[in-house]
């Protein structure tokens, strides 16, 4: 499951580099908890799509249904997405309880970056990387700007 979100990720922002030169924005929405019925789907699932499926653990169940009453509301979410594919944001974060996580994950991960002796084809590779840095600057602000 969270490897074909973290692909998805990586397709749409393939495809909005791809497409931006055509007019065609395209956004990766990183919604939160919503309240809906999703912790239900195995209740009303047709027999015929069941399977081998375990069998349904309805306190689990029952406390999914509780914790998704406090979900953001369908409406609330649908306006911010209207309003991040309006703005042509590459990412549409409509739960803002999210911002200080990933803060800390990109901290974190620029924490790893050590500051090594320059290697023999040093040079080489950071001129490769730079010019490729400058494509790609230039690809992400050609798609804010498009549409």
């Amino acid at each position: 499951y969270n490897t074909s979100k973290f692909a998805v990720r990586g397709l749409t922002e393939s495809l909005r580099y791809s497409l931006a030169p055509h007019g065609i924005g395209v956004s990766v929405l990183c919604p939160g908890l919503v309240k809906s019925y999703i912790y239900a789907s195995d209740a009303v699932r047709p027999d015929g799509l069941k399977g081998d499926m375990k069998p349904v653990d309805d306190a689990n169940v029952a406390r999914l249904g509780q914790l998704h009453q406090h979900g953001m509301e369908p409406d609330v979410i649908a306006a911010r997405v209207l309003d991040g594919m309006r703005e042509n944001r590459t990412h549409i974060f409509p739960h803002p309880e999210f911002k200080d996580e990933l803060r800390d994950l990109f901290d974190e991960v620029l924490a790893d970056f050590r500051d090594y002796p320059n290697d023999p084809g040093y040079e080489q590779r950071a001129g490769f990387e730079q010019m490729r840095r400058g494509n790609y600057t230039k690809a992400r602000a050609a798609a804010r700007s498009a549409t």
